[in-house]
């Protein structure tokens, strides 16, 4: 698998499933049960279709072996999340630890394409449980000691000029502005929190980025070069988006998140963010910089295993700080100069280093051992070290450069420090060098049929470990003696093929290729010989570690299963009668409830009434609306069963503006219902009417139902079974409930899997008659959030270009709704659960005695039941 900008792929839904955290902290507890229990009741999980998606959901991602583990951890959290912020929906994403295999301080220089080879670790990772907030506020809570809880806002960016849609520098120059202006901030670890918001909220300054509340629960080793930080960046910077509904492709999340971390003071790159983004289980991924591109390389997936060993915290102290910003500055801004310089006195230097820059861009394998040993003459033509002042006296202009992009350096180095430059440009050229040769080398290892070639190439994979980890310790700096002893004591085991500290360095973690039979031996060996000797267990600390490749950054959802299923059932629309129990049962499952009758919608419901005018076929001076039913108008009817659900706002009535229609309507209802009126001045259709009110809509969040005020046979049951499937379903965008009828008049097209590709009607759209189908019963859900957005894609879709006016005349709602969200791939649900006569509608004046014969037996209202808005008029 190969990832380009040319061939995006993009790895996650853009619209992000939501659980119910207290029904999901239950179904966990059920799981346990089964799974104490299944040595006695084999099976007894298949009778429980939520437990059973999550024992699914986690096991595949953790490794059956670490189900248990996984189960106390995801439970601790949700009730960590519950006590902290209450009940409710909630996201929960995870960022994988990052092992880094080889290309070590690479992936920030830019006087040549850099790469590195990395993998994402499937046991270890941050979890975070995130909510969004109506304000700005973030507040966070950490479940590892030390880690004090947190609380600011993202008001507190002070913002700056519109940076989305331009250029990658641009973006860029301004957010350095910002930090050289902000300065560094005090260690915490909500700086990392305050860099995702604040780069977002600098990515979007037209828009207010929400907040949200948050719980981190981390098996990462902090400051131990697996990127706990990062992976603290990378969560929070997809629930910053996710839940404030903005885009999130791989690749941009890598480079915000790389940007994104500046704010606490480094200036690297993105290798830990572009790892998370990638991550492919069984997989490394090689990650080429300029141009940016992403190779899965299969690593081997017998005999061996990458253990970790944890040496002490390397910390974000002032000193480290100073050190990063030492090698950013060298390995960015002063070593491309000095080579150009080079290159310009001493043009026979030019061609070997442009072969080697040829060699690096095709990964010549075979060759690039010699590439980089023609070009020695050009590094030794490079001065040993250079001070700030002596780089003022080379290049004018250059230090103060330095000194705004690194503050840390200046302040804490000053002008007279001596930076190492050749040898950082020495370990460059052998590093990347090491990752072109060990990809060949993995990619040899596992599809060499030879016994003896896979033996030979995972001892040649063990040597370039070594190499890297030399050329940290000698050309970088970056090792200490602590990981040296470290160092040490792992690879004089037999069985160790190579070793390396990983990350920044100057502490954290050592990365070791052991024989599989043999890592209980080398286990004990660094417990006796390193851990115990200085009070420690490196077991019982969760300091040794085995990784194996995993998956990426991205959303968890132990519902999958059961949510699939319960689209499964819900697509069977000719089966609905025989599956409605199930259908049901497992959506009140999904939202931690026992039925109908216990169900509250979890989110606020938006209803917008369409009140049209007079109809020519009805006739009469009076709107349509008021015609009467049993002596009360239809819309009377229709603001009953909406005022009679549970968390239902008021109404907003779409009316037009002929013969005062909203004026007769006003008259009608006489204060009785608490609504708000919009006129549509236009008359350009249904769906340009919803659009009409794009701005009264504009921040809210809930779910958006629409139906016609002549509806008057619009049932509060179907109401509220299609809101409780619509909510358990949770990453549907529409959904509307369907009745099964011969001939119908505006019916639904699915495809050969039962999914919603199509809503057609035959009148005005001339769509051909079918015999039987499914007819829409006039009432449509919406999330409020993805609404408007789908509107204008519709009218887009919907418009003449040459003229600006509706190809139809109109703009339907909600055909063209439904074809703009699937052409889009979005999940459109038809729920085939409405009586035939719920799609009877008013056409003629005819029309109003059938309709009385099925509103007639009607109580909207269950005993006792009180109304959820109080009557009244918005006047």
């Amino acid at each position: 698998m190969t990832y380009s900008p040319q061939s995006k792929q993009q790895t996650w839904q853009t619209a992000p499933v939501l659980v119910q955290a207290q029904a999901l902290l239950d179904t966990l507890g059920r799981v346990h049960a089964i799974s104490r229990a299944r040595s006695r009741e084999p099976g007894r999980a298949a009778v429980d279709p939520c437990a059973w998606s999550c024992t699914h959901t986690l096991s595949a991602k953790y490794g059956e072996q670490h189900l248990e583990a996984q189960l106390e951890r995801y439970s601790r959290t949700l009730a960590s999340f519950a006590d902290a912020y209450g009940p409710g929906p909630v996201l929960l994403v995870t960022a994988p630890a990052r092992i880094e295999l080889c290309g070590g301080h690479l992936d920030y220089i830019d006087y040549f394409q850099d790469k590195v080879l990395t993998f994402a670790s499937r046991e270890y990772d941050m979890l975070m449980v995130a909510r969004p907030r109506a304000d700005q506020t973030v507040r966070g809570i950490s479940l590892q000691p030390g880690f004090a809880p947190f609380e600011f806002s993202i008001a507190d960016f002070p913002g700056g000029r519109s940076c989305h849609g331009g250029s990658a520098e641009l973006v860029r120059s301004e957010w350095l502005s910002y930090l050289d202006y902000a300065g560094t901030p005090e260690p915490d670890w909500s700086n990392y929190l305050k860099g995702s918001g604040f780069y977002l909220q600098h990515l979007y300054p037209e828009r207010q980025i929400r907040g949200i509340d948050l719980v981190v629960n981390s098996t990462i080793p902090p400051s131990g070069g697996a990127s706990s930080s990062s992976a603290l960046v990378m969560c929070s910077g997809y629930a910053f988006r996710a839940l404030n509904g903005l885009p999130a492709d791989p690749e941009e999340m890598a480079t915000s998140g790389a940007q994104a971390e500046w704010y606490v003071g480094t200036r690297g790159g993105m290798m830990d963010h572009a790892t998370m983004a990638f991550g492919k289980p069984d997989h490394a991924v090689r990650i080429t910089f300029q141009p940016f591109s992403v190779a899965a390389v299969p690593t081997p997936a017998d005999g061996y295993e990458w253990v970790t060993f944890y040496s002490h915290p390397t910390g974000v102290t002032p000193e480290i700080l100073a050190k990063d910003n030492e090698i950013s500055a060298v390995s960015c801004s002063i070593l491309p100069l000095l080579i150009e310089r080079a290159l310009s006195d001493s043009p026979d230097l030019e061609t070997p280093w442009r072969a080697f820059l040829r060699g690096v861009e095709r990964e010549d394998a075979d060759g690039i051992a010699d590439l980089v040993l023609h070009c020695q003459p050009l590094l030794d033509s490079l001065p040993e070290t250079l001070s700030l002042q002596e780089l003022a006296e080379i290049v004018p202009g250059l230090r103060e450069r330095v000194r705004r992009l690194y503050p840390s350096l200046a302040q804490i180095r000053g002008a007279e420090w001596p930076m190492p430059i050749r040898s950082k440009a020495r370990y460059h050229l052998g590093e990347v060098q090491r990752v072109i040769e060990e990809s060949r080398t993995l990619e040899q290892s596992t599809s060499g049929s030879d016994e003896g070639e896979v033996t030979a190439s995972i001892s040649r994979l063990g040597r370039l470990l070594d190499e890297t980890h030399e050329g940290l310790r000698d050309l970088y700096g970056v090792s200490t003696d602590e990981v040296e002893n470290l160092v040490g004591c792992v690879r004089s085991h037999p069985a160790v093929l190579g070793a390396r500290v990983m990350g920044f360095g100057l502490g954290g973690n050592v990365l070791a290729l052991v024989k599989s039979a043999a890592v209980g031996s080398v286990i004990e060996k660094a417990q006796t010989e390193y851990y115990r000797p200085r009070g420690r267990d490196g077991v019982a600390d969760l300091h040794i570690l085995v990784h194996t490749p995993g998956a990426g950054l991205g959303p968890v959802d132990p519902f999958a299963g059961a949510r699939s299923t319960l689209i499964g059932l819900a697509n069977h629309w000719e089966n609905w009668r025989v599956n409605e129990p199930d259908i049901l049962s497992l959506a009140s499952g999904m939202l931690g409830i026992d039925g109908l009758a216990d169900y509250t919608p979890t989110r606020p419901i938006k209803p917008l009434v369409l009140c049209g005018g007079k109809s020519t076929r009805f006739g009469g001076d009076r709107p349509k609306v008021l015609a009467e039913i049993l002596g009360k108008p239809a819309l009377e009817w229709v603001l009953e069963v909406l005022r009679s659900l549970p968390n239902s706002l008021p109404p907003l009535l779409l009316t037009s503006n002929e013969k005062s229609t909203c004026e007769q309507i006003r008259q009608q209802l006489d204060g009785r219902f608490e609504v708000g009126y919009l006129v549509d001045n236009d008359l350009l259709g249904t769906g340009h009417a919803v659009w009409l009110a794009r701005e009264r809509l504009a921040d809210f969040d809930g779910i958006t139902l629409v139906t016609e005020g002549t509806q008057a046979v619009l049932q509060r049951d179907t109401v509220l079974k299609s809101l409780l499937i619509h909510e358990a379903v949770g990453c549907a965008v529409m959904t509307m409930p369907t009745t099964a009828k011969d001939r119908p008049y505006a019916y639904l097209r699915r495809d050969d899997q039962g999914f919603v590709c199509d809503s057609c009607e035959t009148r005005l759209e001339g769509a051909p008659p079918i015999e039987r189908g499914e007819d829409n019963v006039s009432v449509y859900f919406m999330e409020g959030r993805e609404l408007l957005p789908a509107l204008e894609a519709a009218r887009q879709r919907a418009l003449d270009r040459s003229t600006g006016a509706y190809r139809l005349g109109q703009l339907g709602f909600p055909n063209e709704i439904v074809k703009s969200l699937v052409a889009a791939g979005r999940l459109v649900l038809g729920l085939c659960l409405a009586e035939e006569w719920e799609a009877q509608s008013l056409k003629t004046p005819s029309d109003c005695a059938t309709v009385a014969q099925w509103v007639a037996p009607r109580n909207t209202r269950t005993p006792g039941q009180r109304s959820d808005w109080t009557e009244g008029s918005e006047g």
